[in-house]
């Protein structure tokens, strides 16, 4: 669902940029947090790594929101102006 939210917030001529930069971003944390993996787990145990990976998500939507402000729905004549057909 969150790779969708580039098309909302930016410009088509951006989104694909966007979309690289988030999908780049997406590996090299993934990377990061599987190198530091063994690490926590030979010191910590199972349990840490299985809490850490359990809250990124739920932080990831509090960081959504707090960055995204107020969610609305548009009603008919909001539509029509941010459309893009002729």
């Amino acid at each position: 669902m969150f790779q969708t939210l580039p098309s909302d917030f930016f410009s088509n001529s951006t989104v694909g940029s966007v979309a690289g930069m988030g999908g780049t971003a997406a590996g090299i944390s993934s990377l990061i947090f599987n190198l530091c993996t063994a690490s926590l787990v030979a010191h910590f145990g199972y349990g840490v790594v299985l809490t850490i990976a359990g809250l990124l998500a739920p932080l990831g939507v509090i960081v959504l929101f707090l960055l995204v402000g107020n969610i609305h729905r548009l009603n008919n004549l909001d539509a029509r102006l941010i459309s893009t057909t002729p």
